[in-house]
């Protein structure tokens, strides 16, 4: 599922269509966890107790995600396998972040290019950035960054090469926090997402997308 959704985003993504995916792991679902489990309360206790909330998520909890992700907010997500964990540390926040660059960007970026474009990488590999790019008017980017605590974002943006060079002058963030996990991590139950106006995204929503 991991693979298809990635190869499929890609295809696609040329057209104007997203392809992403949740991994629904520990949500309410009779299916996976029937009334004769979830009733019991020592079983239910084994079953909740790394999670941080203590409870199973609720169906409208991971419903929040795939409205967010159908949104405009979530231009920048492709190919992106979200899980619902249960592990302490696995919650992330998952930042919007709209980025002003001076005047002079395209000439001033030139002396920090290699440095933020090595650094986006790391930050692409090690799950705290997923995705982005600038926009057409040459002036603004838009990147998505994947935080534990709201603290953590500033770090992430005004520590990039850009940012310390000038090149990026301001920005504003908007947050949408959820019970998501870390990328890179395999998903065992997952609804594939799609977004677009083609006919591909049409033919390719399935019962867990919109």
């Amino acid at each position: 599922m991991n693979g298809l959704t990635k190869a499929v985003g890609r295809e696609v993504a040329g057209d104007g269509i997203q392809v992403n995916a949740i991994a629904q792991n520990y949500v309410e679902n009779p299916t996976y966890f029937p009334p004769s489990l979830t009733a019991d309360p020592e079983k239910l206790a084994r079953m909740v107790k790394n999670i941080p909330a203590g409870r199973l998520a609720r169906g409208e909890e991971s419903a929040r995600l795939a409205v967010y992700l159908a949104s405009e907010d979530a231009d920048f997500f492709v190919g992106q396998v979200i899980p619902l964990r249960r592990r302490v540390g696995h919650a992330v926040i998952v930042h919007h972040v709209v980025i002003a660059a001076a005047p002079d960007y395209l000439t001033r970026r030139e002396a920090h290019r290699r440095p933020h474009l090595e650094r986006i990488t790391k930050l692409r590999g090690a799950g705290f950035c997923v995705g982005g790019g600038p926009a057409a008017d040459g002036r603004t980017a838009e990147i998505f960054y994947r935080t534990a605590q709201p603290g953590d974002l500033a770090r992430l943006v005004e520590e990039d090469p850009y940012f310390t060079g000038g090149v990026w002058t301001g920005y504003t963030a908007k947050s949408f926090s959820c019970g998501i996990g870390s990328p890179g991590r395999p998903a065992s139950e997952c609804g594939i997402l799609c977004r677009g106006d083609g006919a591909h995204a049409r033919g390719a929503r399935a019962a867990g997308g919109w």
